[in-house]
Parts: C-alpha cells; structure tokens; sequence
C-alpha cells in the first residue's frame, strides 16, 4: 500500500491495480461504517461476500507492494528502508488512533502492519532464487492450518492468541481487533509479489511507451500513485460524513430487537465496549448464528441451540473484522 510515485510508467496497470483495490476497500468500509452508524444494513463481517471482498483487497495491496519491492530493486536498500519507515509509521499512527477511538479494539496488526512487516522480511530474499522463494511462500501459506493440525501438549497456544504473538497468525483464537492480517498465511502473497516483480523487470528492462491507456485506467493509476495518503485519510473523512447524514446518528433500535441480539450487547457494552462496535459485532453474530441453525430454533423469541464453544468462535469471528 505504499506510495507508487516513484514507480516506472510502464507499470501504469500495477497503478490502476491499486487504484481498484483502494475503491474496494472505500467501499467496504462506507458499508462497515452504515452499519456501525445504526443503519438497517447487516454487517459487512456477517457476509461471506463482503468477507470475500475485504479479503481481496487485503491480499491485492500485499501482493503489490511484493511487485512494487522487487522493480524498486535497482534503487538500492536505502530506498527500500525509506519505503519500510514510511509504512511503519502510518502503521503506528493508525494503531495509536484506534487506541483512542475503540480502545476495546485496538489495531495492532493490521494490513499496514502486516505489509511493513512481511517487506521487511522479503527485503533480504530478493536475490534469492525463485524456487527457493515460492518454497517459503507455500510454507507461509500453509504454516497456520499445520499449527492449528499439530497436538503437541507444549505447543504455546496461550501465547499465540495474544499480542504480540497473535501476529504470527499461529494461535487458535482471533484477538479482538478492528483490523487483522496475521503475518502467517499473508507473507506468502508478498514473497510471491516479488517473484512476479522480478518477472516484469526482465520482460521489460528498459521500458515500452506503449499506446496511452484509456477509460478508467488513468484515473485509478493517479489514485494508485498515493494509496497510503488515501488509506490513512479516508476511513475519517468517510465516517464523519456518513455520520453527518446518519438520521438519529447510531439510534438504538431496541424496539422488537431479537432477544439474542439485545443480549449480546448488553454483555458487549457491560465488558467496557463502545456501543456503535457492539451493535455491528452483535448485530454480525446474530446473523451468522440465525444461518447457523436456519431450519432449527432462532426466532424472534427464541435462542439458537447451539454450544457454548461454537458461539464463542462466531463472536470471535466478527470482533475480528477486517479492515
């Protein structure tokens, strides 16, 4: 997600790529926010679609910057560590902003965190062979499902689901974040990044001008070129708007609310969090827990038969919504 202005023109769709994805991610979150505000709308983080959509974006922005490292190459590693510092801070400051905002939720590990960090890690491995760089992507790839299959009774489980070992993406339970992207399987689309940035780089060494490109390819290679600035900027321009245009601004409907639902959120706001996070995050465990057990028991009086554990994993689940 760092800034591509410094990048060759003839990768102007690599530009156009981000520019995309960063109106996903606009996207995503004005529906996160509509939600969040008290809007009639079902979480983005209770559908599987809009998971899929997040998850898209997400792995779009950590695929690029594995390109964007691998054709900055030339530059030297000074430029590469200045590229890395940049990310690093706006990481820091989008964590010490949600420190304030949902400190229930704070952002540890998110997307900028996990890219500064996954770059950092691929910086060292640009010179190595291809193979042996896909062999450590395939191993990133599958690292959490073989943690998750290994019993070993001194295996540090506790550990991992906390910060900072939740970073890894090893543990067995999501961290109550507003945003996370474990290092463990998402550093394998950035070691594959800069396996296809080296392929570019041979294929077009010294550049082609080409034909100029037309329709919405120029404008979203302008957006592209300042996806950080975009990122960071965005989220509260977004929210303050749709704030200011919400009617009744996140009014409670309590009115014929499910029981379940009322439920969850006072248990959600009695633990200390803030109420706008708990209506989204109850409001996305009581639609998942209603497709859960569809055909069963959920009601509008009555609550879903299922266990404890289970339950437990669908909150997990929708705390943990991506960003």
């Amino acid at each position: 997600m760092a800034d591509a202005r410094s990048a060759p023109p003839r990768f102007v769709a690599l530009d156009a790529l981000r520019g995309a994805a960063l109106c996903g991610m606009v996207v995503y979150h004005a529906a996160w926010d509509l939600s969040a505000l008290g809007w009639p709308l079902p979480p983005p983080s209770a559908s599987p679609g809009w998971t899929l959509l997040a998850d898209t974006v997400a792995g779009t922005f950590l695929l690029l910057s594995g390109v964007g490292l691998a054709l900055a190459r030339p530059k030297g590693t000074g430029f590469a560590l200045r590229r890395l510092a940049a990310l690093a801070a706006a990481g820091l400051v989008v964590t010490a902003a949600s420190l304030v905002v949902a400190p229930e939720a704070p952002i540890v590990f998110g997307i900028l965190q996990c890219i500064a960090v996954a770059n950092a890690l691929a910086l060292p491995l640009l010179g190595r062979s291809v193979a042996s760089r896909l062999g450590l992507a395939a191993a990133a790839a599958l690292a959490p499902a073989l943690a998750r299959s290994a019993s070993l009774a001194t295996w540090p489980a506790a550990a991992l689901d906390r910060w900072p070992g939740a970073a890894l993406g090893l543990g067995t339970a999501l961290p109550r974040t507003l945003d996370y992207r474990p290092l463990l399987p998402w550093l394998a689309l950035v070691l594959l990044g800069t396996v296809l940035g080296d392929g570019m780089a041979r294929r077009s060494p010294g550049g082609r001008p080409g034909r100029p490109p037309k329709g919405p390819v120029p404008a979203l290679a302008r957006l592209g070129r300042h996806s950080l600035a975009v990122y960071m900027l965005h989220q509260p321009i977004l929210y303050g708007v749709l704030m200011a245009v919400s009617p009744g601004a996140a009014a409670r409907p309590e009115a014929g609310e499910d029981p379940f639902l009322m439920q969850c959120r006072a248990d959600c706001e009695a633990a200390g969090a803030a109420p706008k996070l708990c209506l989204a995050a109850c409001t996305c465990t009581t639609m998942r827990v209603a497709a859960e057990a569809r055909g069963a028991s959920h009601t509008a009086g009555e609550t879903p038969r299922l266990t404890g554990p289970h339950l437990d994993a669908i909150a997990r689940a929708c705390r943990a919504s991506p960003g």
